[in-house]
């Protein structure tokens, strides 16, 4: 299948809903793994550094007892996105700026990385198949 600027386009808004529900989820976690199960491929697989995930259900999990639950707060920022699509297939480099407050500090932490992903297409659209977001990308 050819590659569309649409394509293009689905690939960044995904990223970004991505970076959203993930800062919302430290606020508001009720729905966060719906929101995620609906950006993430079953099969995919993550690494934030702490050892690969695999599957879906294990970069929720980890999302939301790891990363958000010890957080006040969690703000993304996304930078030079570079989208390399192959088919129904496609690699993303993004560089990002990531702040966040953990709960009953006072101390903002800010980290700055780069994440490196590949998107599937999907008959729902494209789908994250796997994310790697490091400070040493």
């Amino acid at each position: 299948m050819p590659q569309t600027a649409d394509d293009f386009v689905e690939i960044q808004n995904l990223k970004a809903r991505y970076c959203e529900t993930v800062d919302r989820g430290a606020r508001d976690p009720e729905g966060l793994p719906i929101r995620l199960a609906e950006i993430f491929a079953e099969d995919a697989v993550g690494d934030y550094g702490t050892g690969l995930l695999e599957g879906r259900a294990a970069i929720i999990e980890f999302l939301m007892t790891q990363i958000c639950a010890p957080l006040d707060w969690l703000f993304h920022a996304l930078h030079t996105p570079r989208i390399e699509i192959d088919g129904d297939n496609a690699a993303g480099h993004w560089t990002v700026i990531a702040q966040s407050r953990a709960i009953g500090t006072d101390s903002i932490e800010t980290l700055i990385g780069r994440y490196q992903d590949s998107f599937r297409r999907t008959s729902s659209g494209w789908r994250i198949a796997s994310i790697c977001g490091r400070p040493d990308g």
